[in-house]
């Protein structure tokens, strides 16, 4: 037993230490790998997650222009105020052929009822092409005035009985529209707008003049038809007075007292509601001093 102890330690110290060790021989290498089991067949499983998307590097990038926005037209020049100037350019070139040619009514009763009828084009295209501007409005009612304000002028001289009348009534629709425009800009709302309203207590008044006003203005049929009225009867008796012989004067006498008579009387019956509401509402809304 001794001697076995003996042998197998000079054979332990005839070999070198680990730290001098060389690599394996590739002899030995093959034959430690064909004694070991493989494990590349089996689908590698790693445990680590991901990385997140916030540690990935992003490729820089690059600036894109900006696009421009798309230009809006000024206000001047929105279809409805175009539809504005032309209903001035009509009307000026009827009252042009009213004094420069009265023998001949064509002229005159073409362009006037050109302007008149574009009176009920230019809130459709404010509203349909979203053009509603304070310009706009103001462009309508100047030329509204004017229309009315005109044919009033040449009646006093086609029916000179009836002066008084005809200037009474031009004095009424400048007047009724100017102090409910301005009744409505104390309000901060719109002449067409309910006309319920606080007065400067903060309640709610309601009379019979509001009524009617609301009315008139929210009922979109009556409400045009009332403004295009007056403007025909006025029209229509110039012609009336100024011209005989001419052929349909029979039907442009029945059109205009039964076609724009009643529509005519509505409207200053309206005017005068207006007036009154104006005159008792401005003193509900503005501040005491």
């Amino acid at each position: 037993m001794r001697s076995m102890f003996l042998a197998l330690f000079l054979l332990a110290s005839s070999f070198p230490t680990i730290s001098s060790l060389s690599p394996p021989s590739p002899f030995l290498y093959n034959v430690l790998s064909q004694s070991t089991p493989s494990y590349n067949d089996e689908p590698l499983t790693s445990t680590t997650t991901p990385p997140s998307s916030s540690n990935i590097i992003q490729p820089p990038q690059i600036p894109q222009p900006a696009v421009p926005p798309t230009k809006q037209l000024p206000t001047w020049a929105y279809v409805p105020n175009l539809i504005g100037y032309a209903r001035l350019l009509f009307l000026s070139l009827s009252l042009h052929y009213a004094y420069s040619s009265p023998s001949k009514p064509g002229k005159f009763s073409i362009f006037y009822a050109t302007s008149a009828l574009l009176d009920a084009l230019d809130g459709k295209a404010a509203r349909y092409l979203n053009q509603v501007s304070n310009l706009g409005g103001l462009l309508d009612m100047v030329t509204d005035r004017l229309t009315t304000s005109s044919m009033l002028i040449i009646l006093t001289q086609v029916y000179k009985k009836y002066a008084v009348l005809w200037l009474g009534l031009m004095g009424l629709d400048i007047s009724s529209h100017w102090m409910f425009q301005y009744y409505n800009a104390l309000r901060k709302t719109h002449h067409k707008s309910s006309s319920k309203g606080a007065g400067r207590t903060g309640e709610v008044k309601m009379n019979p003049l509001k009524v009617v006003v609301d009315y008139y203005y929210r009922s979109p049929i009556f409400f045009a038809y009332c403004c295009l009225a007056p403007e025909l009867f006025y029209g229509g008796l110039y012609i009336l007075g100024e011209f005989d012989g001419f052929k349909g004067r029979e039907v442009l006498r029945k059109f205009v007292w039964w076609g724009c008579f009643a529509g005519t009387v509505v409207k200053q019956v309206t005017n005068l509601a207006q007036l009154g509401e104006a005159i008792m509402g401005v003193d509900e809304v503005e501040p005491v001093v």
